[in-house]
């Protein structure tokens, strides 16, 4: 059981992930808006991460400006001073997170005083967030289930990772081999009732062939068995460690586990980070 501390280092992770992931939107967001007026950019930015998201974001943003930069409003500042949920000057500092460099202190300002006096409306609900990490929490990956994670992003089909991490895993010294057979003695008759191995008069009995032929299978059906799980384990971290993303949409959330639930051994396994990356180019174009 996870520990207090450990507990509040985790959250305090999980915060600052998602405050560097919202500033990043907003950056993108300005960018890709920058033409239009600043209410036209907080409403992007708001139907990107939700209200309660972008007027914290925002209102952060204001608060990483220097105290002595007069371009920033007395107002906007005592607003952004009042949004209870934003971080303080401070607090920004000793997390490493300052003004950047995409935003100049009048856009700051601008979009200060277009975040101020936004007012959402019932067409326009908070989007639901979904931490990334929460998904992979529940999955059952069995015993072997996990290594198809390797090839999360590759052109090769499922099938062919499948066996190759079974090819690969398969014990290749006798006293390996020996212990897998004591420990699953029921496998080789497994393994010779599904055709894959065959015990006949005709050739010489060889045992450890015979176990590394039961011990394949066995690595082989266990994947198969969770490989909806495995599916989403792969989507799951292709967006934690190759896109960089901590928390996602509840809705792109849902399509992930209906894409594993759907997922073909004959699929490639970078279908769904393709899919994925359709997901957020879609989104980003639908900004602009």
């Amino acid at each position: 059981m996870k520990n207090l501390e450990t507990m509040e280092r985790e959250s305090r992770f999980t915060t600052l992930n998602t405050m560097k992931e919202n500033r990043a939107t907003l950056i993108e967001t300005f960018t890709a808006t920058r033409e239009s007026t600043p209410a036209e950019t907080v409403k992007a930015l708001v139907e990107r991460i939700g209200y309660p998201a972008a007027l914290v974001t925002v209102a952060e943003m204001v608060n990483t400006v220097s105290e002595h930069d007069g371009r920033i409003f007395p107002s906007v500042r005592e607003w952004a001073a009042g949004t209870g949920e934003a971080a303080t000057r401070e607090e920004l500092h000793k997390y490493g997170l300052y003004q950047p460099d995409a935003l100049h202190s009048c856009h700051i300002n601008q979009m200060g005083e277009a975040m101020r006096d936004y007012q959402p409306t019932e067409e326009e609900p908070a989007a639901e967030m979904v931490e990334v990490s929460t998904l992979a929490d529940s999955l059952d990956l069995g015993d072997n289930a996990d290594r198809l994670n390797d090839y999360r992003d590759s052109d090769s089909y499922i099938c062919d990772a499948i066996s190759e991490i079974a090819d690969s895993d398969t014990s290749i010294y006798y006293t390996d081999i020996l212990n897998f057979i004591s420990e699953n003695p029921e496998a080789l008759a497994d393994v010779v009732a599904e055709g894959l191995y065959t015990v006949d008069s005709s050739t010489e009995y060889d045992l450890y062939k015979h176990g590394q032929a039961a011990e394949y299978m066995m690595i082989e059906r266990d994947i198969y068995n969770h490989l909806r799980d495995a599916v989403l384990l792969c989507a799951v971290d292709f967006i934690r460690y190759d896109l960089k993303r901590e928390t996602i949409p509840a809705d792109l959330a849902d399509l992930l586990q209906e894409w594993a639930d759907n997922a073909d051994n004959n699929d490639r396994m970078n279908d769904i980070p393709d899919k994925i990356r359709e997901y957020f180019k879609d989104d980003e174009g639908e900004d602009e």
